[in-house]
């Protein structure tokens, strides 16, 4: 089975595959295995480096179920409450420039957040759960 089957050579006039890359699952073929590959872009030659990949998604699956999430407990709010309180401000005051200003408050507020909210991952148990109070996904953040 070829698995290269976009152009590896691009020319002004032409745009061929003349690099091939070819795989045989043979009789032990598991429905988990996924083949990726591709071309590398390159402004250096007119031919495209190939690359090719087998993923066991199986494992990859048990990995990737498990969401991360924020808990908004009492006790993280607090912890992010004092984290702010605690900022010195004073270098925001000698900035000439507003950009530079709002990239150190900015900066500042998001360093104590991820320290208050951590990203943790959901146990099994939990993602089970219907309702889940006082978290949010990573998607939703």
């Amino acid at each position: 089975m070829p698995t290269i089957v976009m152009p590896t050579r691009i020319t002004s006039n032409t745009a061929t595959i003349v690099d091939h890359i070819y795989y045989y699952e043979g009789r032990n073929c598991k429905k988990e295995t996924i083949i990726k590959s591709g071309n590398f872009w390159n402004d250096m030659t007119d031919h495209l480096p190939n690359f090719f990949l087998i993923v066991n998604e199986r494992k990859r699956i048990k990995y990737l179920d498990t969401k991360f999430i924020r808990l908004y407990s009492e006790k993280n709010i607090q912890k992010f409450k004092s984290a702010v309180n605690n900022i010195d401000w004073e270098p925001l005051y000698n900035y000439d420039n507003a950009n530079s200003a709002y990239q150190f408050f900015q900066d500042s507020v998001i360093h104590c957040f991820n320290e208050s909210f951590p990203l943790t991952r959901l146990s099994r148990k939990r993602a089970k759960d219907k309702k889940m109070d006082n978290c949010w996904t990573k998607d939703q953040y």
